[in-house]
C-alpha cells in the first residue's frame, strides 16, 4: 500500500511538471488558434481554454470552456 502511494505521488508530480513546462512553452511560442489562462490568479486549478479551428470545420467558430484541474 505504501509503495502505491509513493508511486501515485511520483506520477502526479511528473504530470504537474509536464503541465507547467507545457504552459511555459505555450507562453514563449504561442500556437495559432489556441489560448489558455487562469480564470482567477488566486486559484491555479481553474483555467479557461479556447480552441479555434481552421475554416470549414466545426471548431472554426471557436470552442471555449472552463477547466478545473
Amino acid at each position: 500500500m505504501r509503495l502505491e502511494i509513493v508511486m501515485l505521488f511520483y506520477a502526479l508530480s511528473v504530470y504537474y511538471f509536464v503541465f507547467v513546462f507545457s504552459c511555459i512553452e505555450l507562453n514563449k511560442n504561442p500556437v495559432d488558434g489556441f489560448s489558455a489562462g487562469l480564470i482567477d490568479d488566486n486559484d491555479i486549478y481553474r483555467w479557461e481554454v479556447m480552441v479555434i479551428g481552421p475554416p470549414d470545420t466545426y471548431l472554426y467558430v471557436g470552442f471555449n470552456c472552463g477547466l478545473k484541474i
